[in-house]
């Protein structure tokens, strides 16, 4: 089956090296998958599996993590592209407060 252009992939069982994995999706979307995230050492993957949002990209239904948990790993990581994120993300959950979704 193909899925983001990318042929013959058992996305089921297949198996990511340590860090990140990168795909190119389309659009200019890259989706980054983390095996380990810093600052988020005292969740399981069961607890953000729990909390995250589902989006359905192609025929697959994609977890994202909780922007809360984003969140707590940029400030983690504390790089300067990561505080800048910090702020967009904490503008998001601003205006889904004002918009009554929080």
């Amino acid at each position: 089956m193909e899925v983001f252009n990318y042929v013959n992939v058992d996305w089921e069982t297949i198996e990511f090296m340590p860090g990140w994995v990168d795909f190119y999706i389309g659009n200019g979307i890259v989706l980054d998958i983390l095996i380990n995230m810093k600052g988020l050492e005292k969740y399981s993957f069961i607890d953000c599996l729990a909390a995250s949002s589902l989006a359905k990209i192609t025929h697959l239904q994609i977890p994202f993590l909780h922007i809360n948990h984003l969140i707590e790993n940029k400030k983690a990581v504390n790089s300067p592209k990561d505080k800048i994120d910090i702020i967009e993300l904490e503008k998001i959950i601003a205006t889904r407060k004002d918009m009554g979704f929080l």
